[in-house]
């Protein structure tokens, strides 16, 4: 008869004469899911509430009530001295029978026992921490081979509008700017990167051939704002140096008292000096925080009122105060004014808007005020505030209000942040997406069909594409070609799950028009079940876009090429969305994945001196306004060519294949549509006048991320796999076992039944005390 032994926490239990031990494991699935805790797991085992099992297990029976808890033990489960089992008894109850409970292995070596589940993509510390200088950091990596480089980010642009289709670079719509600066760019991820510091962090190094693949090193996580601001390290770039200005002409009081009225002078951005790389002070001086934070101001305003009839500064008096303008423009709390002009003062001013209360100085020269005024006040993100100047004139000193003009010099006056509690450097794990770490290396382990071992003397992770997953495990075939009669065995169909454990496909997301409003998604998935698994990324879309090149001034070719874009979801077709900037998708979009190329695979182009047409350095380039005293910046090319960089190349399909779309005007009615581009791009018609090279060319044609296409990663990582080449069944049945070939069987054993091979499902209902058990396999159709 054979020997039980149960150790727990290295002593040994009594067990009572009806004590069974039976045995489900999962062996295969273990090593392709980084989501499942597997390993055998026995059904409920009662250890006999003996003196010895009740020291065994601390007297528990003592100190709790009889009843329902949970405590865990080390256990070790031995059949004629070979070691079946080393893992965990969780007692779940004490009863009159005794301890209650149930075995669990200790395999080790599970992703899932060493990333915490609940843990954030945002709490990875392993990213090496960016000194980001806004525009020129962005500058600087559209120049940059950033796959070679291994670099852990990328800056990518994602047209986010249909405005922004055919106008890239920005424009100006009813006197708004709408040009590009880096928040237009967005922090993206290279996946490699993401995956291996989630394993850094835990203390884990990544090995495997993938690691090296092509499509694995240019896979990009795209950047979502998830509906939070954007992380940037603005202690450092929200600093700045800026002369403002005001002129007036023909101004309209605000307040009107019995001798005298109220007028406010509001200097304006009139250069941009240094610094606030975020542009938050506009044009019309208004300043937009964007960042919640203590902020060190240096304001200084020199104004006076001007009557241009007369020629000279009127008499005033003037008070300085920087104020937040969201419910009101002007101050409301004017119940303490005099009605007389010689009775007023600053304080009759302030309300609780105000923030640099009792800060501020004034001198009076020639009726010219001089006021500063240095503070520190707390900004809201999102609220706005600005200077004003208020200004109280008598009415008898003014003849005509069409001749006042309210003015502050422009070389005397300036809007200036000297410093701002905040970040220095940024983390480039505060940019990734509100996503847990183990849903995302699921998705990975999903698109390369990976499988894993944990080396944990070494403390590395090994991965393997399934293939290299069989070739490796190819001498380790066990024959139970004696132990199995295949006609005995049933045939169980594959169910709803099994085919969703292997097979996945790309989400969708209603709020990006492309992927809602055409037939993109069913481009990139396969025709499968709704019940597959759905990755946690949507796919890139992309638009047709026409590009020229100009020698001297001259076209000589022209080509269409396809951006990438991301636009909000709407039903309306009206026109005038084609030029809404404001309908801009701001990164609110799913997650995606793409692949970048960079922009290298464009050839250089000429931009003649009698143009400043973008579109002149051979396609779409991009400009942006940067930062004057930074290398290339605004104040030293402000009308040259090197505003102009060449848009980074992003993939899904490969480039030959990718499907694209275009906009339709409908002139009659002023409407618009989206329909499926049937033109050539400059990649289908083999021209090499755009393309820097036939290599480059063949590069950007080599992979795909969809699920559809010859070229497709899916098709050449699920090549071989069993769910993809052929929908076989399980079979499964009862076979003889014994505690030496349970050890055997680990998971990554190919079986041998006479002829044909095949890979070890599960293994179930194994009762120690006999000698069957319940297989479950699946056939390999292909090795």
């Amino acid at each position: 008869m054979r020997k039980i032994e149960i150790f727990i926490d290295g002593k040994i239990a009594h067990l009572s004469e009806q004590l069974k031990v039976v045995i489900d494991t999962k062996v295969v699935s273990e090593f392709r899911n980084p989501l499942k805790k597997t390993g055998a797991l026995t059904y409920s085992v009662i250890f006999p509430p003996t003196q010895n099992n009740k020291v065994v297990f601390d007297f528990q029976n003592e100190r709790q009530l009889l009843g329902k808890f949970r405590k865990e033990y080390a256990c070790e489960v031995q059949m004629d001295g070979i070691t079946v089992i080393d893992g965990t008894f969780i007692i779940e109850r004490i009863s009159k029978n005794g301890f209650e409970g149930f075995i669990v292995s200790n395999n080790g070596g599970r992703i899932s026992d060493i990333i915490s589940e609940d843990k954030k993509l945002k709490e990875i510390t392993s990213f090496a921490s960016v000194d980001f200088e806004g525009d020129k950091t962005v500058w600087e990596y559209l120049d940059k081979d950033v796959v070679a480089e291994n670099s852990e980010i990328a800056f990518p642009y994602v047209v986010d509008s249909f405005a922004r289709v055919n106008s890239l670079s920005g424009a100006t719509v009813d006197g708004i700017e709408y040009n590009l600066g880096y928040e237009n760019f967005g922090v993206s991820h290279f996946t490699k990167a993401v995956f291996k510091n989630i394993f850094k962090d835990a203390g884990y190094e990544l090995e495997g051939n993938i690691l090296n693949d092509e499509t694995f090193r240019r896979l990009l996580l795209l950047y979502t704002s998830n509906g939070d601001s954007a992380s940037y390290n603005y202690g450092v770039l929200n600093p700045l140096n800026c002369l403002t200005v005001a002129n007036y002409l023909n101004p309209a009081p605000i307040y009107e008292f019995l001798d005298y009225n109220i007028y406010a002078i509001e200097p304006e951005k009139y250069e941009l000096q240094s610094g606030d790389l975020s542009f938050s002070l506009g044009r019309d001086g208004v300043y937009t925080c964007k960042y919640t934070s203590n902020y060190t101001f240096d304001i200084k305003v020199k104004s006076y009122v001007y009557d241009a009839a007369t020629n000279t500064n009127l008499e005033t008096k003037q008070f300085l105060l920087f104020r937040e303008i969201g419910d009101s423009e002007y101050s409301e709390e004017l119940d303490g004014l005099t009605n007389t002009f010689t009775g007023l003062s600053a304080y009759s001013f302030e309300d609780r808007f105000t923030l640099n209360t009792g800060a501020s100085f004034s001198t009076v020269s020639g009726n010219v005020h001089t006021h500063t005024s240095s503070f520190t006040a707390r900004l809201t993100e999102g609220k706005q505030y600005r200077v004003q100047v208020y200004t109280a004139i008598r009415k008898v000193a003014v003849a005509n209000v069409t001749n006042l003009r309210l003015v502050a010099e422009r070389l005397e006056s300036w809007f200036k942040i000297t410093a701002v509690d905040g970040r220095v450097n940024i983390d480039p794990a505060r940019f990734l997406p509100d996503m847990t770490q183990l849903e995302f290396v699921n998705a990975i382990f999903k698109l390369f069909n990976l499988y894993y071992q944990v080396d944990e003397e070494s403390k590395k992770i090994l991965l393997y594409t399934r293939d290299e997953w069989f070739a490796l495990n190819r001498d380790n075939v066990i024959n139970l070609s004696p132990q199995l009669n295949l006609d005995d065995f049933e045939e169980t169909p594959l169910t709803q799950k099994d085919v969703a454990d292997t097979y996945y496909k790309w989400a969708t997301d209603e709020s990006d028009y492309l992927l809602t409003y055409t037939d993109y998604m069913s481009r990139v998935n396969s025709d499968i079940s709704e019940d597959v698994y759905e990755l946690p990324f949507a796919p890139l879309a992309f638009l047709k876009k026409n590009i020229v090149k100009r020698i001297g001034g001259f076209m000589i070719a022209t080509g269409y090429d396809l951006i990438p874009a991301a636009i909000p979801a709407t039903d309306i077709v009206d026109a005038s969305v084609l030029e809404d900037f404001e309908a801009s998708s701001n990164f609110s979009y799913k997650p995606k994945l793409a692949l970048y190329y960079g922009s290298g695979y464009l050839a250089e182009g000429n931009l003649s001196l009698d143009t400043e047409n973008p579109y002149g350095l051979n396609g779409y380039y991009l400009m942006f306004d940067r930062t004057a005293g930074l290398t290339g910046g605004y104040a030293y090319d402000q009308y040259g060519a090197r505003r102009y960089k060449r848009l980074p190349k992003l993939t899904f399909f490969n480039v030959k294949e990718q499907p694209g779309y275009e906009v339709e005007l409908i002139t009659a009615t002023r409407e618009f549509r989206v329909v499926e581009n049937t033109s050539d791009t400059i990649y289908t018609t083999g021209n090499t006048e755009f393309i820097t090279s036939v290599e480059k060319a063949d590069e950007l044609d080599s992979r795909s991320i969809a699920m559809i296409g010859g070229k497709s990663i899916f098709q050449e990582f699920y090549e071989n796999d069993l769910l993809v080449t052929y929908w076989s069944n399980y079979i499964e049945g009862q076979m003889k076992i014994n505690p030496i070939l349970y050890e055997k069987l680990n998971g990554r054993n190919i079986i041998r039944i006479d002829d044909d091979l095949f890979l070890l499902e599960s293994i179930s209902n194994y009762d120690l005390t006999g000698n069957t058990a319940r297989i479950r396999l699946y056939k390999l159709v292909s090795s």
